[in-house]
């Protein structure tokens, strides 16, 4: 039986672009419209119906699949810069879990101070946790007595056996890979990709321990995926 593909989706790294990209290039399969991961694991449980996912799914959930996974990763003082910006200014039609309400009313040093587990699961180390277990609280709660490296040496683990891993600063290469090992060619439409920039509060001299706290584990994470998967 053919295996699943599934985009392992991050967060503020392109995902709405390259899940269009990629869902063109299998329009002749079925590709599924699940996003979250709770609606995959109802659908795991019941037995998977499509042939292709784009979902905000950890890792651990994506080998329940038995899927053929693909993700992109994104530098993560910009993907943070993104985050932030999403959040704050975008007004959602339904925002089920109130994140976007909250954060559009919090400035920077308040939303890199909040404790809010809506926010945390967004904003902590998300890349490393996701693709280590779960950026949600589950995962992190599973990893809970995890070291550091234990975590970075899993998430690079899990990357090791994706079948494809791309960089957001690097989409070309990720738009060859892929055409090489599916056999079909994708391009990601340029206008839909995040541009990198860097908002003056990330670099603010009150806020940039907040930040680094925030992004630790996937900035080293970034660092050593760069070196390994490029």
């Amino acid at each position: 039986m053919t295996k699943p593909i599934l985009f392992l989706h991050i967060s503020k790294t392109a995902g709405s672009a390259l899940k269009r990209a990629i869902f063109d290039a299998f329009s002749d399969k079925a590709c599924s419209e699940l996003i979250f991961e709770d609606e995959v694991r109802r659908e795991l449980a019941r037995g998977l119906s499509s042939h292709v996912y784009a979902a905000h799914v950890g890792f651990d959930t994506a080998k329940k699949m038995n899927a053929d996974v693909v993700t992109v990763m994104r530098d993560p003082v910009s993907r943070i810069n993104s985050l932030f910006n999403f959040w704050h200014n975008r007004v959602p039609k339904v925002d089920p879990a109130g994140v976007f309400e909250a954060v559009r009313g919090m400035s920077p040093q308040q939303f890199f101070q909040s404790n809010e587990g809506r926010i945390l699961v967004g904003r902590e180390n998300c890349q490393a946790y996701q693709l280590a277990s779960s950026h949600n609280q589950y995962g992190r709660d599973r990893l809970a007595k995890f070291s550091d490296e234990d975590i970075l040496d899993l998430a690079l683990s899990n990357l090791g056996s994706c079948k494809v891993v791309g960089f957001v600063e690097r989409m070309e290469d990720f738009e060859r890979k892929f055409s090489s090992v599916f056999g079909r060619p994708i391009k990601v439409a340029k206008e839909n990709v995040s541009k990198k920039s860097h908002a003056n509060f990330i670099f603010s001299k009150d806020l940039r321990p907040l930040v680094y706290d925030s992004i630790y584990l996937d900035l080293e994470l970034y660092s050593r995926a760069m070196r390994e998967f490029l």
